[in-house]
């Protein structure tokens, strides 16, 4: 749990992206939304990239903070989709010609679960898998 004292009023963050608005009166809770975007991919399946997701990535990889709309553009018009031998992953790529270095394909793992899909992570490879 997070406290964050901003003027006179304090903020709670709790589980699952429930924030408390907490003064000596009263608690206003609310659900924040616990992603980055959700998009429909080529075959029009919504693909969503969680906040817990996009900090992994950026951490795991952190020159990819400055990709978020490559990676939306992977999902959208990928150039090439492959289903992982199992547990309902597919990796996205588009092939950025433009790059200096020579990891030219964003990779977009992406996991089926549910009737969800949601992005496990992305980053740069030098050819497809």
């Amino acid at each position: 749990m997070i406290l964050v004292n901003f003027i006179n009023m304090n903020f709670k963050a709790g589980v699952e992206g429930e924030l408390n608005f907490l003064n000596e009166r009263f608690i206003i809770k609310y659900k924040m939304n616990n992603y980055i975007f959700e998009i429909k991919d080529k075959t029009g399946r919504k693909i969503r990239l969680t906040k817990r997701q996009w900090e992994h990535i950026a951490i795991k990889h952190p020159y990819m903070a400055n990709y978020l709309n490559e990676i939306e553009e992977t999902i959208k018009n990928p150039d090439k989709i492959i289903q992982h031998n199992f547990g309902n992953l597919f990796d996205y790529y588009k092939y950025y010609k433009n790059r200096k270095d020579n990891l030219k394909f964003l990779k977009v793992i992406v996991k089926y679960l549910n009737g969800d899909r949601f992005i496990l992570s992305a980053y740069f490879v030098k050819y497809i898998n």
